[in-house]
């Protein structure tokens, strides 16, 4: 029988050295090389599109759904906070909000619009600014709820974390 410290000695060697299974299941990270932000996403659950022209926005369509990943940058010119800028998209929910946390560099929200839901997080470093949007449909609730927040949990400026640093888990 395995001893608890070589099946922890394992699991370590296998998150070094990468297998195909684990690097699968953590994610990949998409960077933005203009307004210097990142996130971690699913490649199984979400297939990457082409950046825009301008290397400001990338979307990240549902692999066999109607999910649909926003990610954008924009610099902040008049000042304002990401909770400022979250009102008005406030007023498109047909559903109760759910807020998270909120600051003068940070704002996120869920809600329903029609029958998609919808997780948004806003973020401020210095004068830029950058935005995450995953709409999904609301009949698939069960399969993305987790994801999202991993999703959200990831989005920051930069530096990088490492794609190992997150629960494999969370993509299931």
């Amino acid at each position: 029988m395995l001893s608890n410290l070589t099946i922890r000695a394992s699991l370590l060697v296998a998150l070094l050295v990468g297998t195909p299974c684990l690097a699968a299941d953590v994610g990949e990270t998409y960077h933005n090389e203009r307004f210097g932000f990142h996130l971690v996403y699913p490649p199984k659950l979400l297939r990457a599109g082409p950046e825009s022209e301008d290397g400001g926005r990338r979307t990240f369509e549902g692999s066999g759904d109607a999910a649909r990943l926003q990610v954008w940058g924009m610099s902040n010119a008049v000042g304002a906070t990401p909770a400022e800028l979250a009102v008005p998209l406030r007023k498109q929910c047909t559903s109760a909000v759910r807020l998270g946390p909120s600051s003068k560099t940070l704002a996120t929200l869920s809600c329903r619009i029609g029958a998609q839901q919808m997780t948004e997080k806003i973020i401020a470093s210095g004068n830029q600014l950058a935005f995450l949007r995953l709409t999904y449909p609301v009949r698939r609730a069960g399969r993305w709820r987790t994801p999202a927040a991993a999703l959200v949990a990831s989005f920051t400026f930069d530096p990088p974390v490492r794609p190992a640093a997150f629960n494999a888990r969370a993509w299931h």
